[in-house]
């Protein structure tokens, strides 16, 4: 965390500059007398200071003016002392400022704001159009994605258990409901398949590790877990909790609409669990909101997740437009077919 981190700077001299209306309103009173045992343990306590200002986030006068006499000590072996007083700083007027002028016009070829984007989202699409000429690269990929999603190993949310009294193929069936009656499931039982369901719920917000109110709400996804990111993990804890419960060495993914794209993640995460067989998954009612995810964005897309999946098969349907032109080894039907390929099992 930020105060291991800061910690590792001994034994070089370190300064804290704290406000007490931004997220290091606590370094008075929690970080900063851990970071000073650091600094004492090395026996150069006095190379360690924290100072804070009764004011928000921000760059002052008092602030400026502890750094100058801190780097002052430091940097050129001056004195200690609390601050060095900044001399007046005349207004620079706007027009001093600008980078491009009429004397120094934007160059022709510039981007603006949305062509950034472009040009980091292609840098991003062309490594993950290179992975299955690399394959050695896609374990990176899993790990990574494992981080970016948040995905611990924890207990899943309670699941529907068949419970056949014997062992048996194991199918999980995943959605945002579950229905026992369901012809599906019946059907399933009836041919002596083990069958669980997980309901994918909302969840309450992890109480966060920092940041304030107002950041909290604005930045959400800076602080705490998505729908996304806590649907990915119910489900690979279901299978984790399948695994240590079960003696089933594979288990048949069922992701219903609106559990698909959780469920096509999942199964490119690597958790301790059975190997899934196959994954259905029904892209049906998959709004735009998981598919731009960050989560999502940074690997991608879900073209790069697919590439990533582990399951020997996967069959996907409803995916108009988000596979055209390429090749994923993976087969893509309409929803008349989901119910034949279930038959067929």
């Amino acid at each position: 965390n930020n105060v291991e981190i800061a910690a590792m700077t001994a034994p070089r001299s370190l300064l804290l500059v704290a406000a007490t209306g931004d997220w290091t309103k606590n370094v008075p009173t929690i970080v900063a007398p851990m970071i000073e045992k650091v600094y004492q343990f090395h026996g150069i306590p006095e190379k360690f200071r924290a100072v804070q200002f009764d004011a928000p986030h921000n760059h002052n006068q008092d602030s400026r003016q502890a750094v100058y006499a801190w780097m002052v000590r430091w940097l050129q072996t001056g004195p200690a002392q609390d601050k060095i007083a900044e001399p007046p700083v005349p207004v620079v007027k706007k027009e001093e400022l600008e980078i491009w002028t009429a004397k120094h016009p934007l160059p022709k070829n510039a981007i603006d704001l949305e062509g950034l984007k472009k040009v980091l989202q292609d840098k991003v699409m062309a490594q993950a159009e290179s992975l299955p000429a690399h394959p050695e690269l896609a374990p990176r990929y899993r790990e990574a994605l494992r981080f970016s999603m948040g995905v611990v190993p924890t207990p899943p949310p309670a699941l529907w258990d068949s419970n056949p009294g014997f062992d048996a193929p194991t199918v999980l069936i995943v959605g945002p409901s579950f229905d026992p009656a369901d012809p599906l499931v019946k059907s399933l039982v009836a041919s002596k398949i083990h069958v669980f369901g997980l309901v994918l719920k909302p969840h309450e917000r992890e109480f966060p590790a920092g940041g304030m109110p107002d950041q909290h709400k604005n930045h959400p996804s800076t602080f705490f877990r998505s729908e996304l990111a806590w649907a990915v993990n119910d489900i690979t804890g279901a299978l984790g909790w399948i695994g240590e419960n079960t003696k089933a060495e594979s288990v048949d993914v069922i992701a219903r609409a609106g559990a698909a794209v959780p469920a096509l993640i999942a199964d490119a995460i690597p958790t301790k669990r059975p190997a899934t067989g196959t994954l259905l998954a029904d892209l049906n009612g998959e709004g735009e909101l998981p598919l731009s995810h960050p989560g999502l964005l940074r690997f991608g897309g879900l073209k790069t997740i697919v590439r990533l999946g582990q399951a020997k098969k996967r069959v996907i349907h409803n995916t108009p437009g988000k596979f055209e032109g390429v090749d994923l080894s993976t087969e893509l039907l309409d929803t008349a077919k989901i119910l034949e390929k279930c038959a067929v099992r």
